[in-house]
């Protein structure tokens, strides 16, 4: 789904940037992401880890974190609240673009509870149409969750779209993504550390004096990969 799709060109009406609009884009996706395939070198613990050691059975039954849905949004003016999502820099010229952001709010699927992410998205400059594409994207996050605390980074491996000064919004730079990336998670538990992989799209806008939001899913993934941990080890 094109962004166009989802943050319309209007003047005068507030911007409809919410974060249940980017899960729905999210979810329109599962087409694109099916056919999706990931560079031949892209990193894979789980072809290249030895025989994991003998575990407790609580780790046999971690869960992928496939299906895990991140959703932040901050709205100006709204009551509702759906987490935060806070502007760290930006800039956008005819040299290129960036945008660096915290985003904080509700985790759902096979780990529910409250995530929090910090990231980076960087772009270059517009092309012969005007069009502008993602260079790199770089993030942080970390899952707190009654089944355990996940952390992890994420780092962009397809170009998606990028938008900002867009001169049918006069409220000031505005600035839209939209990326595949790879992941790359832990989680510590029981005495094992339990590593997960797999690939993830991530939707975000921000209209200054309107809203912010971000919105995750996680494409793909196998169960941990898990290696048990001996004493001395935090």
């Amino acid at each position: 789904m094109r962004l166009a799709t989802l943050f319309p060109r209007r003047s005068h009406a507030r911007v409809p940037v919410f974060a249940a609009a980017l899960i729905l884009a999210l979810a329109s996706c599962q087409e694109d992401r099916e056919a999706l395939t990931a560079p031949e070198d892209a990193p894979s613990l789980a072809r290249k880890a030895m025989a994991p050691e003998p575990l407790s059975s609580h780790t046999a039954t971690l869960l992928p974190l496939a299906q895990e849905v991140f959703s932040a949004e901050s709205r100006v003016g709204s009551q509702e609240k759906l987490g935060t999502v806070r502007i760290r820099s930006s800039t956008c010229d005819v040299n290129g673009a960036s945008v660096t952001f915290v985003a904080r709010g509700p985790a759902a699927g096979p780990y529910p509870g409250t995530f929090v992410e910090t990231g980076t998205i960087t772009a270059g400059p517009p092309d012969a149409e005007g069009s502008r594409w993602t260079t790199a994207f770089t993030a942080e996050f970390r899952i707190h969750s009654h089944l355990g605390q996940v952390r992890g980074t994420k780092t962009q491996f397809q170009a998606g779209q990028f938008t900002c000064d867009d001169p049918n919004f006069p409220a000031g730079s505005i600035s839209t993504g939209s990326m595949w990336t790879f992941y790359h998670a832990e989680i510590k538990t029981h005495g094992a550390l339990c590593i997960y992989e797999g690939t993830a799209r991530t939707e975000f806008g921000h209209f200054p004096g309107e809203a912010s939001a971000l919105a995750e899913l996680f494409t793909s993934g196998a169960a941990p990969t898990c290696t048990a941990r001996g004493p001395g080890h935090d």
